[in-house]
């Protein structure tokens, strides 16, 4: 939706530089544009995912070039599509779709997913962070020149402006309420239809999703590629009215956000959906392969391991898989799965204990110089990796 309303902002823009629109010009235009960005984007992480994997047969993969061609591959999906005249836009957002899909294909290793996931993160934050530096960057210069708003605006004074800023806010929730609305009742015809029980939606969930649906980067990072000047040097018009608005509408979704979502939110009753049963689910079923797995790598031992030794590490194994088999066993009752998963949960905590003070122990063997940084950072990560997947576990 944002990406195709930026679109069709471009064809707006376009409009008001050259002083004509045709519809069905446009409608013509906004379909190639589209599609040939889309096109553009989608087949840019093929092409890339395509060679990654050659030269990983070859040479292996290395987490530092998998991360930085994750995070180039959509500024140069952008910049092709320009280039051939198509929407950057539309063509970053089908790369970062299609890239995620290459990602969950690709078993790559967990050093570079995990890599990818951390810079990622930060990227995001970063460039969030950024888009309201410029946010209030824009704010003391708008405001110096409300009058010259005004002027533009064609409005009697400052509190018509307010209004206009306030109605185009409400608009944009009552439009959210009703999208909000027909996604829920269409998700809930689907779920039907495969006969799984959904949870309705009440009229006061979704006034609280359509007040959390606060405006921010996409609607200041297209304001504010309005150009300045128009082809004959003279100032674009109403950009400083349309940079305004834009403001004043973030600020004010954030406002009522903070101000509506806590009463909205109060007391709300949070239903459990069919999602949790499918993870259960899923976990059951892996745990079932992994066993057979192992049971089955008993029988031919690819791995070269010696009896005595893969006879007792077996043992240990299949006796864990088998904890996390009962913790969501059918045929036990509520009490013994309670007692599998408390148990489960146990010996997730008392190895986090460990993990936690064998950071600890390695950090003073480096404060005391027995350890090189190359060797601390190793086991290090190690150990991080450890604790992140049980945290994980633990939270879920």
């Amino acid at each position: 939706n944002d990406a195709t309303g930026l679109v069709g902002f471009r064809f707006a823009v376009a409009a008001a530089i050259t002083g004509s629109f045709s519809i069905v010009q446009a409608a013509g235009s906004f379909i190639v544009v589209a599609i040939g960005g889309l096109a553009i984007g989608a087949a840019i992480p093929l092409l890339v995912g395509f060679v990654e994997r050659f030269f990983a047969k070859q040479g292996g993969e290395d987490s530092g070039t998998h991360v930085l061609t994750t995070l180039l591959q959509p500024f140069a999906a952008y910049l092709a599509a320009e280039h051939l005249h198509c929407s950057g836009i539309l063509a970053a957002v089908a790369a970062g779709i299609i890239l995620r899909i290459v990602e969950q294909r690709n078993t790559g290793t967990v050093e570079a997913r995990l890599s990818g996931n951390a810079v990622w993160r930060m990227v995001q934050f970063a460039l969030e962070g950024a888009i309201f530096v410029l946010l209030g960057e824009q704010i003391p210069g708008v405001l110096a020149d409300r009058q010259v708003v005004i002027a533009e605006s064609k409005l009697a004074g400052g509190w018509d402006l307010f209004y206009l800023v306030l109605s185009i806010a409400f608009a944009l929730i009552v439009l959210r309420f009703f999208y909000v609305a027909l996604s829920a009742r269409l998700a809930g015809l689907r779920a039907a239809r495969r006969g799984v029980k959904q949870a309705r939606a009440t009229p006061r969930m979704m006034a609280a999703i359509s007040f959390a649906g606060v405006r921010g980067a996409i609607t200041l990072a297209g304001v504010l590629t309005l150009p300045l000047t128009l082809p004959s040097g003279a100032p674009f018009p109403s950009r400083d009215t349309a940079i305004f608005i834009a403001m004043g509408v973030i600020l004010l979704s954030l406002v009522l956000a903070a101000l509506v979502l806590p009463f909205l939110l109060r007391d709300l009753e949070v239903v459990e959906v069919h999602e949790a049963e499918d993870i259960d689910a899923t976990r059951m079923r892996l745990v079932e392969v992994a066993l057979r797995k192992i049971e089955a790598e008993r029988d031919n031992n690819a791995l070269a391991i010696e009896p005595d030794v893969f006879n007792e590490a077996f043992g240990r194994i299949t006796m864990l898989f088998q904890r996390l088999q009962q913790a969501h066993s059918l045929d036990l009752d509520a009490h013994e799965q309670e007692h599998a998963r408390r148990l489960i949960a146990a010996e997730r905590s008392l190895r986090l204990v460990g993990v936690r003070a064998e950071r600890e122990e390695l950090l003073r063997l480096r404060r005391q110089r027995q350890l090189s940084p190359e060797s601390t950072a190793r086991l290090m990560r190690e150990l991080d990796l450890v604790e992140t997947q049980l945290s994980a576990a633990e939270r879920h």
